[in-house]
């Protein structure tokens, strides 16, 4: 690809703070919801992708990845 043809990289930015449950001068402060499951590498994986492989390829393949 030709330089010209680039477009301008733009990265947008949010500020995050760290606040202690003793600050109390910043009045009610909004927090972002979090995900507590934790999800293995191997499971985000669609399984169809491997069927080429024999299993112990696919077993090599999944031990990597985690």
């Amino acid at each position: 690809m030709h330089a010209n043809r680039m477009r301008k990289l733009v990265l947008h930015s949010y500020n995050v703070g760290i606040v202690n449950d003793s600050d109390v001068e910043f009045g009610r402060i909004s927090v972002a919801p979090t995900e507590t499951k934790q999800v293995l590498p191997s499971e985000l994986i669609d399984k169809g992708t491997f069927d080429h492989l024999t299993v112990t390829e696919m077993n090599q393949s999944f031990r990597r990845i985690w």
